[in-house]
C-alpha cells in the first residue's frame, strides 16, 4: 500500500537513527571481521555506558567498499525496504549512502550520503548502562539465524518506548534485528540480505 507522509516521516526518523546509530554490517569471505564477541567488548563499560558489542577494528574490517545491505522495516500494514551502501572507506572513516523504497519498489526518498569516522560510528552503538539489560539470545531474520547479544533498552523519558536490539556475533555492525513498540504498535527492522563486493582472486 502507498506510504503516507506521516508514516514516511516516522520511518525516515527511524532510519536516520539506525543508519547512524551503528554502522551497517557485513563480513566478506576475503576480508572477514573476527567472529564471536569482540575482545574487550564484553567488559563493563565506563562513563555509565553498557558494553559496546564490537571494537572499532571489527567495524572497519567488516565494511569493505561496495558492501550493500538491505533491511525490511514493518509497522502495522506498512512495509519499507532500506538500502545502505559503503563507499570510499579508508583508515579513518567511510561514506554511507542510504535510500528507501516501499513494498512496490518505488523510491521513498533520494539517496543521502554521509561520511563518518569509524570511531564515531562505533559510538552510536552505545546505551546508558542504567537503562540497558544485556543478555545472550538467538534470533532468526530473512538473512539467516544468528547467535546474538540482545540489548533491551528502556526509554530515557516516561512514555518512551523500550527497544530490543540483536547484535550478531559474526556480523559486526548494526543489529540484525530491532524491535520497538509505541502506542501499542510494533515496529520491526530486520536484515534481509548482504551483497558483498566482488574481489579479484
Amino acid at each position: 500500500m502507498p506510504i503516507d507522509k506521516r508514516t514516511r516521516a516516522r520511518f525516515t526518523h527511524t532510519m536516520h537513527h539506525i543508519a547512524f546509530l551503528m554502522i551497517l554490517l557485513a563480513a566478506t569471505s576475503c576480508q572477514s571481521a573476527p567472529t564471536g564477541p569482540a575482545a574487550g567488548a564484553t567488559k563493563t563499560a565506563t562513563d555509565g555506558l553498557a558494553p559496546i558489542p564490537y571494537t572499532v577494528e571489527q567495524v572497519q574490517a567488516a565494511h569493505p567498499d561496495g558492501t550493500l545491505l538491505r533491511f525490511r522495516i514493518v509497522q502495522a500494514s506498512t512495509e519499507v525496504e532500506q538500502h545502505v551502501r559503503f563507499e570510499n572507506g579508508d583508515g579513518e572513516g567511510v561514506e554511507v549512502v542510504s535510500w528507501s523504497q516501499d513494498a512496490a519498489k518505488q523510491p521513498i526518498n533520494k539517496p543521502t550520503k554521509q561520511r563518518s569516522l569509524w570511531s564515531e560510528l562505533r559510538k552510536h552503538a552505545s546505551f546508558a548502562a542504567a537503562r540497558t539489560e544485556r543478555k545472550r539470545a538467538q534470533c532468526k531474520v530473512p538473512a539467516g539465524s544468528y547467535e546474538c547479544w540482545e540489548y533491551v533498552v528502556r526509554g530515557a523519558n516516561e512514555g518512551d518506548p523500550t527497544q530490543r536490539f540483536y547484535f550478531a556475533d559474526d556480523k559486526p555492525g548494526p543489529p540484525v534485528l530491532l524491535v520497538t513498540e509505541r502506542d501499542g504498535t510494533e515496529l520491526m527492522l530486520s536484515l534481509i540480505h548482504i551483497s558483498e563486493p566482488t574481489r579479484p582472486l
